[in-house]
């Protein structure tokens, strides 16, 4: 989410619309992701777990946990709509690098790439799970591009900061 406002930050004089439509759809996207992380009700499902007295309490909690970890498994429907808008503000915000004129075409290509193979690889997991081998190629891809593309940007925020 800080990259988002700093990637913000960088493009806001030069194409700040689409810069600020991508920010607010990974603000959205972070939003609904810790909307739907299971870790706090898991941390109080522990809790009670530990000092339950018997074993019909223990086992109605482990009924729970295993609900709640169901619901909240990664790559399923419930957990889409977070990866999907954080995906897509990041890819956004690559195509505003390609037009912003302050990060290299090169780093822009490697975001767009690299976001736009995740998203794939989301959709297929998520939806056609059936497919999960094959979708890992595409996550391999964008999760390789991804990183590359972090790099890139971090090395040029530093030198915009004027940071050695």
């Amino acid at each position: 989410m800080l990259l988002s406002f700093a990637l913000f930050a960088a493009h806001r004089t030069v194409n700040p619309g689409w810069a600020g439509l991508a920010l607010v759809i990974a603000a959205i996207g972070g939003a609904v992701f810790f909307a739907t992380n299971r870790s706090f009700a898991m941390l109080a499902l522990s809790n009670r777990y530990a000092t339950a007295t018997d074993d019909a309490q223990r086992a109605a909690l482990v009924a729970a946990g295993e609900a709640m970890l169901a619901v909240g498994e990664s790559h399923t429907p419930g957990t889409f709509l977070a990866f999907a808008l954080s995906l897509l503000a990041s890819l956004l915000m690559a195509w505003v690098m390609l037009r912003g004129g302050i990060f290299s075409r090169a780093s822009a290509y490697v975001g767009m790439l690299g976001f736009g193979f995740l998203l794939v690889f989301e959709i297929l997991s998520v939806f056609v799970p059936a497919l999960f081998d094959v979708a890992m190629i595409f996550a391999m891809i964008g999760g390789i591009a991804s990183i590359v593309w972090y790099f890139m940007v971090a090395r040029r925020l530093f030198q915009l900061a004027h940071i050695p």
